[in-house]
């Protein structure tokens, strides 16, 4: 267990630090995220050393069960797990 907190806005953290880490565009991470191009907010709150490549790829394939990412088969819920 760790201390963590959830705050207001862990959400657009998340898919921010994931969506850096997996894609690494900056620019295009900040007109998404509503930041002006001169804008440091991306290094200053997403550039999460403790997300790596590996975790950010693995996030943006978790889809609803019995849903499928473009490409792949269609997957069904685990019984037991």
């Amino acid at each position: 267990m760790t201390d963590a907190k959830w705050t207001a806005d862990i959400c657009r953290h998340t898919f921010a630090s994931y969506h850096y880490k997996a894609h690494g565009d900056r620019d295009a991470l900040a007109a998404m995220m509503g930041h002006s191009a001169m804008s440091r907010q991306i290094e200053k709150h997403y550039k999460n050393p403790l997300v790596g490549k590996v975790d950010a790829e693995k996030f943006w394939q978790i889809v609803p069960d019995g849903e499928t990412m473009p490409g792949t088969e269609k997957r069904t819920a685990r019984k037991g797990a």
